[in-house]
């Protein structure tokens, strides 16, 4: 046995692990643990472990766990004297054990392994993105988040298509600018896409110019222009004449055609009204420095001269510096709409407390650059003094930033382990940067490979290491990233794949035939098409004829569970490709000849056709009484009813009758038991039709996906209405996320059609990689180029907002990112060949860009690091050398004849579904319940909404103030306006505004937009402004008793519209009751009529949560009129709405919510400063008498005592 690497290891310092593929990467990390668990003694959720996706966050685990089991197995029954024929993994940790228990006796070490055995569920192993958001919300006061609680979005693309918009409205004032919007992004979709890599760009070129030239002023180049033109046209076009007769100019450049062409441009542009003009109107061919160098050598003298040409040099000199100053601006706006698109991110998120992926990393490295920041390096030190980073080839400098900041070289008492392949960095896409992991590589301590591959048969690490010798030194393109070759750890054996009754050849190159052009009957590269139908029905035919031997017995490999020797299986193919379509194009191919075959995608469950099916069957629910969508929903292959079906229903009443009453009992099926056991009940009932499709267990699978997925978030909704919302929501976003992606169990028993990318981590017996040959071109397409490359280590994105005469620039732009898109290439073709564990089968030949494919790069780059173009000829020569150097690799040439194959019939057809019930039980009494519900009635279904605040008192007597007053601007329509004021003004603007009955200019947006949005006409702007404005201004400016104006907050310090839900035990109301009455509150209710228990969630909004001098506040605002607003009369107002028990709800959230947030920090007396009501019409900034404001704040005996009535999990707590 060779000693693992694990074993040696220094458990402290920086350290740089470089793991091939199939190396053991997740076997060493899991011996690490274990050393660090007995060797440190570093309780194991104290091991911070941080890798790349979901999926291999919870295999890391499980392999944990695994390996401290075989630890305590081993001590426990004894470690065996002779370990040679022991497994590796037992091998390795009996000599770890051996030499612990020199230093530890063995009860100690058992004690430690039973602790840790107990601690895996709460192992520290996260993605980069859950790191980032634990540490967030575990250490909010360091990392000045207190007041911010934001949810992932999966998904920017609606809210960059917002702010896209926003921007092109925003742009259209300014004309200039806009013509400069419209030639980067012709359209506000087009800018929406390229958002993200905007905002990514952390080096964004052309530099920003310090200052915009002066706009040159073409009027006398135009008019100049425009006297020589009627002046000397007709002699300027008898001089061109005469001299290309005389043969005096070079007919090449200025041949009859082209002079006539450009004195047509010529007069088309003198035709215009105005000659302001943006674009090279192209009779530059007509000046007189054109011209001369135009003429041939001895015919200098004879130069054709005219004021005209003379004219038209004179105008495009002017014409070159407008060029210079609407590039200078073209530029000035890319930056300009970069730094306004981050704002009003950063802004739309922080309203909707919500953070991207690349937020929560900005975040966390911004919270450990700012003023608590040590402390937070210091906390995280003391939680994790060991870090280990898997997949680190994938991470990016920000990500990095973090890691260096947290296990600085100064600090060797801890330990970074940094793992990672630089030759599988293929997420570029993603904003991985393989050149920040190759900056970190330079400052680690020590650096370790793996030697040994666990995965593959030796003969096809022999083949792969073949193929890559043909690269030489820098077959990766990338000076720091060298391929070497790695020792058969002996997992895997020659003989564990048999074709024909003898070990099989580990790679074949199948060679595209011989192309003849048609037309020129000669040798030519295949066109793209032709060529991936090729290689597709080749494909197809090679897996064909491997199931079909496997059939006969005469291909068998051994299975990696059982350890027996087989017959091949569909299961064990994978068909490896470079894009979607070629999948689809693959999976088609292979249903023709009766091959089963599932893509895996990454296409989200939300972008289905059965989301589209099960919104229609909702929102219909929902919709009760619109025939028209009901119909719609009975279309569908859910519910199943034909056309003919559908029409009856106009005029048989007995089938109306039937399909109405259908939909109130799907309406209430929905209601009472969720959408689980509705769409369950309608999978049960249109099983047979679905499944009767191709593609029906897909189908199928997915209603029932989307199901689960709908039921867990109505579990967080308010009810029906808000569940249909947010399939809206995700439909929309069409996010990829793991838990939302496409599965279906059945799929391990088909041959698999993926991406490269998809493939990455993965393993299969048998891969095919049909399209390894075809190469990538440099996308232009649509809207503004953007490219990425890097020079000195730094990665630079590159707009291309250059014109036609920086042409070699854009060439050297184009050239330096398509080496690194080639060498991203060669990347993904190690990524292919190094997913198969037995057999690799790989397409290639003379293609159209051949040239630019990761596989010619490989085999046919010269001295120069230019890539040939071969011919057939040529690429059947150089195949035939690398068979010669490696004998396990064969040359399979392909015939361009199609080759008839018989159906493969399977005779293991998939598992029957049988669809059945939900398992989990449903309360039927289980209910989402507000303040509003449980003071005016329990909720009763769909279409019942929570009583406002703001409800105009029927017979109050009126104030002097408001005896007269305008009623348009009373009730819940203005009391709704005058909140959306509220959240969304800047309340900075206020604090410098003196004047009480207008508002700030740059507010009156704000003010006209609440008004429209709840109803207002614009004609009553100016009346509904001059009441909200009084209202806004002093409300924000009036001081409340602890100080403080609402103005003078900071934004990070307040948080509107805070949304709360909090789960509720099940218990008679009126024990609540009994409690809220011994503490004086509700002191006038005798019950709740509608709600005899509680059980399910409570929920509500608060209008502002803030924090000030280290405790928290809450605010509600109210518009109610009432006769005075001394205290006595807004505390009776508070008795009358029961205005109490909702600031009572809203404290129990926020004690809840602070305890969550500070944890053990967290102190009721300490940090809660109680909750202020104000009445908007009864304050006054000048006063300091108190008026319209309500200030409470209640013992903590009674909200500890309501956390336990009403919580499920506070008596566990307690």
């Amino acid at each position: 046995m060779t000693r693992p690497l694990a074993l040696d290891l220094p458990l402290q310092g920086r350290q740089w692990i470089e793991a091939s593929a199939g190396t053991g990467k997740t076997f060493t990390l899991s011996l690490l643990v274990l050393r660090l668990l007995l060797e440190r003694e570093i309780a194991l959720p104290n091991i911070l472990a941080v890798t790349f996706t979901k999926a291999a966050t919870q295999e890391l685990k499980i392999k944990i766990r695994a390996q401290i089991k075989l630890a305590q197995d081993l001590l426990q029954t004894g470690l065996p004297e002779d370990i040679a024929n022991l497994d590796a993994g037992k091998q390795a940790t009996s000599v770890l054990l051996k030499s612990l228990l020199q230093e530890k006796p063995q009860k100690q070490l058992l004690n430690m392994l039973e602790l840790a055995v107990q601690d895996c569920d709460r192992a520290s192993i996260f993605t980069i993105h859950g790191f980032c958001a634990r540490v967030l919300n575990e250490h909010a006061l360091s990392a000045g988040q207190v007041l911010q609680t934001p949810s992932l979005l999966t998904s920017t693309a609606a809210l960059n298509t917002k702010i896209a918009f926003d921007l092109w409205r925003e742009f259209s004032l300014d004309r200039d600018l806009m013509r400069s919007l419209i030639k980067l992004w012709p359209s506000p979709e087009l800018l929406a896409r390229q958002c993200d890599a905007l905002l990514q760009a952390e080096n964004l070129l052309p530099a920003l110019p310090q200052q915009l030239p002066n706009e040159f002023d073409m009027r006398d180049n135009n008019q100049a222009l425009r006297t020589a033109f009627e002046l000397h046209m007709d002699s300027a076009k008898a001089l061109m004449a005469e001299a290309q007769q005389a043969g005096i100019l070079h007919g090449s450049h200025m041949s009859p055609d082209i002079v006539d062409t450009s004195f047509g441009k010529l007069e088309y542009w003198y035709s215009l009204v105005n000659q302001q003009v943006y674009e090279d109107p192209d009779f530059s061919r007509l000046s007189a420095s054109y011209i001369a160098s135009k003429v041939k050598k001895d015919h200098k003298k004879q130069t054709p001269v005219s004021p005209l040409f003379d004219a038209i040099e004179y105008w495009y000199q002017g014409f070159s510096q407008v060029q210079a100053f609407e590039q200078a601006r073209d530029i000035h706006c890319l930056h300009l709409v970069r730094d306004r698109l981050r704002k009003r991110r950063e802004a739309q998120l922080q309203k909707l407390q919500q953070y991207s992926y690349d937020d929560l990393i900005t975040q966390l490295a911004d919270a450990l650059d700012g003023p608590s920041g040590e402390a937070l390096l210091e906390d995280l030190r003391k939680q994790y003094p060991v870090a280990l980073v898997d997949e680190f080839q994938d991470t990016d400098s920000q990500q990095w930033k973090i890691f260096s900041a947290l296990y600085p070289l100064a600090l060797p008492a801890h330990a970074l382990y940094l793992i990672g392949d630089p030759k599988q960095a293929i997420y570029g896409f993603r904003g991985g940067d393989v050149h920040a992991y190759l900056a970190a590589k330079r400052e680690s301590q020590s650096q370790w490979n793996l030697p040994e591959n666990f995965r593959s048969r030796p003969g096809l690490l022999a083949a792969i290491a073949g193929l890559f010798d043909r690269g030489g030194e820098n077959a990766f393109r990338e000076s720091d990233i060298r391929f070497y070759p790695v020792r058969a750890g002996g997992a895997v054996k020659e003989e564990d794949f048999l074709w024909n009754d003898a070990p099989a050849p580990a790679m074949q190159l199948a060679l595209l035939p011989e192309y003849i052009d048609q037309e020129k009957q000669e040798p030519a590269a295949l066109p793209a098409g032709k060529g991936r139908e090729l290689a597709t029905r080749a494909c197809v035919e090679k897996i064909h004829q491997l199931l079909s031997a496997g059939r006969r017995g005469k291909a068998v490999l051994r299975d990696r569970e059982t350890g027996e020797m087989r017959h091949v299986l569909p299961g064990d193919i994978a068909v490896l490709v470079n894009q979607n379509r070629e999948a689809s194009q693959m999976r088609a191919a292979l249903a023709a000849c009766g091959i089963a075959s599932v893509v895996g995608s990454q296409e989200s469950l939300f972008a289905s056709f059965e989301a589209k099916e099960i919104f229609l069957v909702l929102d219909a629910l929902i919709q009760q009484g619109d025939q028209a969508r009901w119909r719609g929903a009975l279309s569908t292959l859910l519910i199943g009813h034909d056309v003919d079906r559908i029409r009856q229903l106009e005029s048989d009443d007995v089938l109306a009758t039937i399909s109405a009453d259908m939909a109130v009992e799907y309406r209430q099926l929905w209601w009472q038991q969720g959408v689980l056991s509705l769409v369950t009940r309608l999978c049960a009932l249109a099983a047979p039709r679905i499944l009767s499709l191709p593609d029906g267990e897909r189908r199928l699978s997915n209603y029932l996906q989307l199901a689960e997925t709908l039921q867990q978030a109505s579990a967080r909704s308010l009810g029906p209405e808000q569940s249909l919302h947010y399939l809206v929501n995700v439909m929309q976003e069409s996010s990829v996320d793991e838990e939302n992606t496409l599965r279906l169990d059945s799929d391990r028993k088909r041959v698999k059609i993926m991406t490269l990318h998809k493939s990455k981590g993965l393993e299969f017996p048998l891969v095919f990689m049909p399209f390894a040959n075809f190469g990538k071109t440099m996308k232009s397409g649509a809207g503004l180029g953007l490219l990425n490359y890097h020079e000195q280590h730094l990665r630079i994105t590159h707009a291309l907002v250059y014109g036609e005469k920086d042409k070699k620039q854009v060439d050297a732009i184009k050239a330096k990112a398509a080496e690194e898109q080639l060498a991203e290439q060669v990347r993904l073709l190690y990524v292919g060949l190094t997913r198969a564990q037995y057999f690799c089968w790989v397409c290639c030949g003379h293609v159209y860009q051949a040239d630019k494919s990761g596989f010619s790069s490989l085999l046919f780059r010269n001295a120069k690091d230019e890539i040939k173009t071969p011919s057939h000829a040529e690429f059947l020569a150089q195949l035939n050398r690398i068979c010669l150097d490696n004998p396990v690799i064969e040359i399979d040439e392909l015939k361009m004849q199609k080759n008839d194959l018989p159906s493969f019939d399977e005779t293991n057809h998939p598992d029957s579904i049988t669809i059945t019930k939900p398992s989990a039980q449903i309360q039927l009494d289980w209910r989402v319940l507000s303040f509003s519900q449980m003071t005016h009635g329990s909720h009763q279904g769909p279409g019942v909404t929570a009583a406002a605040d703001e409800v105009e008192p029927a017979n109050v007597e009126l104030s002097a103030a408001d005896e007269v007053f305008d009623r348009r601007f009373s009730g819940i329509a203005f009391g709704n306006a005058l909140h959306q004021v509220l959240e969304n003004t800047r309340v900075d603007a206020w604090a410098s505004h003196v004047h009480a009955e207008t508002a700030p200019e740059s507010e009156l947006p704000v003010l006209h937009l609440a008004l429209l949005r709840h109803g207002y006409l614009p004609d009553e702007l100016e009346a509904g402004v001059a009441q909200l404005a009084p209202l806004v201004f002093n409300t924000l400016r009036t001081p409340l008793p602890e100080g403080l104006r609402l103005c003078d907050l900071p934004q990070k310090a307040r948080l509107n519209e805070m949304e709360f839900h909090f789960s509720l035990r099940d218990c008679d109301s009126r024990q609540l009751l009994e409690v809220l009455k011994e503490h004086g509150v509700l002191q006038q209710r005798e019950d709740f009529p509608l709600l005899r228990r509680l059980s399910g969630l409570m929920t509500g909004k608060i209008d502002l949560t803030y924090r000030h001098d280290g405790r928290f506040y809450i605010c509600d605002y109210k518009s109610n009129r009432l006769p005075a607003y001394d205290i006595e009369h807004c505390l009776q107002a508070m008795r009358n709405s029961e205005y109490d028990f909702q600031a009572l709800i809203y404290t129990v959230a926020l004690h809840r919510w602070c305890k969550f947030r500070l944890r053990s920090d967290y102190e009721y007396e300490k940090h809660i400063g109680g909750i202020r009501y104000l009445f908007c019409r009864g304050l006054n900034a000048e006063r300091q008498d108190g008026a319209g404001i309500v200030a409470l704040r209640f013992d903590r005996a009674l909200i500890e005592r309501l956390e336990l009535l009403l919580h499920p999990l506070a008596e566990q707590a307690a």
